[in-house]
Formats: structure tokens, sequence, C-alpha cells
């Protein structure tokens, strides 16, 4: 259901009973510089999630500042949370890797009230309403399926269907109800936040004020 955009590594080390998981973390996406997450913290948890079961990444490097790796059981479903000066915690799910590996530059990140409604604004709507869902000490759900299969109607976050959006070739966002789907969102109580597209479930552990990112969805099987 959800896809990690894995690619080899070399350069990290495993235990017997882990595996080196690493890669670049950023600020809203970008791929730059500036935008390198050096300050704060990258946690792995591995499902289901408990008080001594937290993995803390490390930035093992210090020429490469803003490339974390962290030591994980593999082939195992975890949320990645990710904090930082001037973003939201913001919360990602998915499975580690088999063996050593990273993720791609720029698929996790940290994201910023800025961005947020940025992202909002460019489908139209009221930016400012759904920042405040984190404010007010909500959790913010915010989809991007990676292809255009995913339909709004197929989706359920806590058993409610999300606000969708389809963003057609010209550029121009919709809202929609049924078809296929760009954008989702939706606002959740703190918690367990669950997300089920057809007859898959993936979960995310998020305390009031996260941001989840139920991105790189495709279709259910």
């Amino acid at each position: 259901m959800f896809v990690w955009l894995l690619a080899a590594c070399t350069s990290a080390t495993s235990t017997a009973d882990t595996v080196a998981w690493a890669g670049w973390v950023y600020t809203d996406g970008q791929t730059v510089e500036e935008a390198k997450i050096t300050d704060g913290a990258v946690t792995v948890w591995p499902e289901p999630p408990a008080a001594d079961g937290q993995i803390a990444a490390a930035q093992p490097y210090p020429d490469y500042p803003g490339y974390w790796s962290a030591d994980v059981p593999p082939s195992t479903p975890v949320n990645v949370r990710i904090t930082a000066p001037n973003t939201r915690p913001t919360v990602w799910a998915g499975d580690t890797p088999a063996a050593d590996g990273s993720w791609f530059s720029g698929a996790l990140f940290g994201a910023s009230d800025r961005w947020l409604e940025d992202v909002f604004d460019a489908l139209l709507v009221n930016g400012d309403e759904w920042v405040a869902v984190p404010l007010r000490g909500d959790v913010l759900v915010l989809g991007q399926p990676v292809n255009d299969e995913v339909l709004c109607e197929d989706l359920l976050v806590d058993g409610v269907h999300p606000s969708c959006w389809r963003v057609g070739d010209d550029g121009a966002p919709e809202a929609v109800q049924t078809g296929p789907v760009t954008w989702f969102a939706a606002s959740a109580a703190p918690g367990a936040v669950e997300l089920q597209l057809g007859a898959s479930v993936e979960t995310w552990y998020a305390d009031g004020g996260d941001v989840v990112m139920a991105w790189y969805l495709s279709e259910a099987e």
C-alpha cells in the first residue's frame, strides 16, 4: 500500500539483528543544502509502538550534517517522527528495508506551517483553516497518492472520508468526492490514526499538533 522509495546503501553497517537505514532529511521536501535538518530528532517506532521501543536516529558523519541513520529491525512496519525547529512534528509510516538501505533524497521531510499553507492555497482552499488543525491540538493528515488509481470514495481516515482534490493536466485543482485523487486531507484525534484504502490499512501514532504524511499511497490490491 505504501512505497518507501528505497535505494541500495553500501556505506551503512548493520548488526545481526538489525539493518542500517539512512538518508538525508529535509524541510518541506526541498533537496537543497539550506533545507537539511541538522537540529532536532528523527525517531523510528516499530509497530506496535512501545514506550521503550523507540529508536533514535543519529547523524554519524560530522562532514555530512543532515544525513541521518538508524539501526532498525528488517522488514518491519514503522512510524518515523521528525522534529526540528520551524517545522511541525511530522509522522510518516512504512516498512524498513530487508537489508541495509537508504531512502531516496527528499522522501522524508518535516513540514512547516508555511509549506502547508502553500499546499492548500495551491488547491484554492483556505490554508489557514487547515494549518489551524494542529494548532488546536488535533492531528492534520495530508495525503498524496503515488498514482491516479487511488479513488476518493475508497479512502477513510478514522472511518470518515477525507477532503479530496484532483489536479488536472492544466494544473487546475478541483474538489472531488469520487474518482482519482491528487491530494487529500483530514483532521484526526491524537492517538492511533488509521487510514483505510480498500482492504489495506495503515496506522500512524500521532500526538496532538502532529502532521501525518499519508504519502506514497498506491491502489489497494
